[in-house]
């Protein structure tokens, strides 16, 4: 049997655009002078497995063991949907776009494709984002852009904007975009690794040689006309005192705040992440997970119950998406 509660050991990534702040501020276990750019906090892809600290075991073989205890009993066949991460830059990511579920079947012989959110935690003064194309642009423009190979051609093509705190942006498949620096995001996604990087300002990466750029790829899945804006106000929570951010066939995304003695009838996989104050987490028979400012736990669907003791404790909640069996979305 799979314990009710899963409180995950997150698998670490360097990146040349990596910062520090999940190391000062949220709890991930690195030296500060390394540029930790994301912190698997859920993952079963091969190499970047998270692991359950009770166990010791990674999600993946859990995931093998009792694929129906997670999910529900309506999980019959496939992989892990979901992939969760924490994002931190001191600077700019490259400019990339995602496949869907069809054209990564086709470009890559595999799925799925690559849907993704993002919930702002932090944002300085100077952060920003790309998103899409600014408005008449289209993509024999940019290509001719990347061409020159200047960064100054490329950048006033791009729909620039300010994200803040708490924002939350869909970002579609064949959304051109770029994560500017100095920003912490808890970005969710379909349990893909397909990306398609079209630019990366000349950089080169810490073996000295530039980052592979893939082009071609990139340029039969963009689409020039989607600019996704931040999300408009969230709607009540009605299972905890909270609100939902977004609902729709790949993922679902709420926050909780929890103050005293909260309980959750369990009708789903969830995965929760501590995004402030500290609490903890509770099964019947185990005992109960402290919750702080970076950890995340995953609750299977077969867990029934949980009870969540706080104080000040915000938490991002995810779950599974309208389209996967045993979903449990808005009520």
């Amino acid at each position: 049997m799979i314990p009710a509660l899963l409180l995950m050991r997150p698998a670490l990534k360097e990146a040349i655009w990596g910062g520090s702040q999940l190391q000062r501020r949220y709890g991930k276990d690195a030296p500060v002078q390394s540029p930790i750019g994301e912190s698997w906090e859920v993952s079963c892809l091969p190499g970047m497995d998270s692991i359950d600290e009770h166990s010791q075991r990674p999600l993946s073989d859990l995931f093998r063991q009792n694929p129906g205890q997670l999910l529900g009993p309506e999980w019959v066949a496939g992989s892990f949907p979901l992939l969760l991460k924490l994002i931190a830059t001191k600077s700019l990511l490259s400019l990339q776009v995602h496949p869907n579920d069809d054209e990564a079947a086709a470009l890559e012989g595999r799925g799925p494709g690559k849907r993704e959110a993002w919930l702002a935690l932090e944002a300085g003064p100077d952060s920003f984002l790309y998103l899409g194309l600014n408005e008449g642009v289209e993509l024999p423009d940019l290509r001719r852009a990347i061409q020159s190979g200047q960064n100054a051609q490329i950048e006033p093509l791009l729909r620039r904007i300010q994200p803040r705190p708490g924002d939350v942006y869909d970002v579609a498949p064949g959304t051109l975009h770029a994560i500017g620096p100095g920003l912490v995001m808890l970005e969710i996604q379909q349990a893909s690794d397909v990306t398609y990087r079209v630019w990366d300002w000349g950089r080169v990466g810490s073996d000295g040689v530039p980052r592979p750029l893939h082009v071609e790829k990139a340029f039969q899945v963009a689409r020039p006309t989607l600019r996704p804006e931040a999300l408009s106000a969230p709607t009540p929570s009605r299972r905890m005192p909270g609100s939902i951010h977004l609902s729709h066939e790949d993922f679902h995304l709420e926050t909780w705040q929890v103050d005293g003695m909260s309980s959750l009838l369990v009708r789903s996989l969830w995965l929760l992440t501590c995004l402030a104050g500290e609490g903890t987490l509770e099964a019947a028979g185990l005992e109960p997970v402290r919750m702080t400012r970076g950890c995340t736990v995953v609750v299977p669907r077969g867990a029934a119950l949980v009870h969540l003791n706080g104080r000040g404790m915000r938490l991002s909640a995810v779950t599974l998406g309208s389209a996967i069996p045993g979903a449990d979305g808005p009520r």
